[in-house]
């Protein structure tokens, strides 16, 4: 996946923040703190999916802090 994110360009930022969200997604939250904060007003999912990792990672506060 790395060489499709490798081959976009810049104009299509939001393809690649796509990308780099499910990527996030599909390996249970690894790397969610680097990559899911800057996209939170971008792509809609991103907030929950970052609930949902404060809650796997029992941290009830960030998580209630971004509802």
């Amino acid at each position: 996946m790395n060489t499709i994110i490798d081959q976009m360009s810049s104009t299509t930022t939001f393809g690649s923040d796509l990308l780099q969200h499910n990527l996030v997604v599909f390996r249970n939250g690894e790397g969610a703190l680097q990559t899911l904060p800057p996209l939170v007003d971008v792509i809609p999912e991103a907030r929950l999916n970052l609930v949902i990792y404060f809650l796997r990672q029992d941290d009830v506060n960030e998580a209630y802090s971004l509802i």
